[in-house]
């Protein structure tokens, strides 16, 4: 569509982009620009928050991270559901798709594993033995 209509501009964001490459073949080369969102930086949050909450809501950032949307849910019960539903329909869905793996729980294990080599080197040779 986009060599075949004149002026058409065509907003691809993540999952779509990865759905495209698949089905068509076509990586855009050269036909495309790429914009990175970055979460929040503290200096942004600076802007808006004062001494008296920065300590906890800090902490909070650290567990939750920057996502933009977690500013407007104060709950943490709804952060922590959130968060699933973000890895549930877009990361476990972008990695489970694109690389043909059929079970979720293949993705969790290995998460897990990483996650408890953070602090030293990732070890592949652990991983290779526990990972099932």
């Amino acid at each position: 569509m986009i060599d075949e209509i004149a002026d058409l501009k065509i907003i691809i964001t993540a999952s779509s982009a990865l759905d495209i490459n698949k089905n068509t073949g076509e990586p855009l080369t050269g036909r495309k620009f790429t914009f990175n969102l970055f979460p929040f930086s503290e200096n942004e949050f600076n802007q808006t928050e004062n001494a008296f909450s920065k300590d906890e809501k800090v902490k909070q950032r650290l567990v939750f991270g920057s996502y933009p949307e977690l500013i407007h849910i104060n709950n943490q019960e709804d952060k922590k559901d959130y968060l699933n539903e973000l890895i549930s329909s877009y990361l476990l869905k972008d990695i489970l798709a694109y690389e043909n793996i059929e079970s979720s729980q293949k993705i969790f294990n290995l998460l897990r594993l990483i996650a408890f080599q953070i602090g030293g080197e990732v070890s592949y040779q652990e991983l290779g033995k526990k990972w099932v």
